[in-house]
């Protein structure tokens, strides 16, 4: 019996570390806002959801690309390097 795919794939694994790297290198974010923001950048033909989204900030933490800062009890992140470029 043929099952259909419940999810389609659009990028290639680990592209969406480089979106979420674009996406920060203009100004910081927290998660959700990330989220709606790369949603409405593809027209919502790719919506992320939380599962994809914070892994890759945290991975992104760990590997230095990104710092994570803490005011009115909502942390936020922001590339390293403002000028980043992708």
């Amino acid at each position: 019996m043929f099952q259909p795919r419940s999810r389609l794939r659009i990028f290639r694994k680990g592209v969406i570390r480089y979106l979420v790297l674009e996406a920060l290198s203009g100004r910081p974010m927290h998660g959700y806002e990330l989220m709606k923001t790369l949603g409405e950048k593809f027209e919502g033909l790719f919506q992320p959801s939380a599962g994809a989204i914070y892994p890759t900030l945290q991975m992104l933490q760990d590997e230095g690309y990104i710092t994570t800062e803490e005011a009115e009890g909502k942390k936020s992140t922001r590339s390293r390097r403002k000028d980043a470029t992708i």
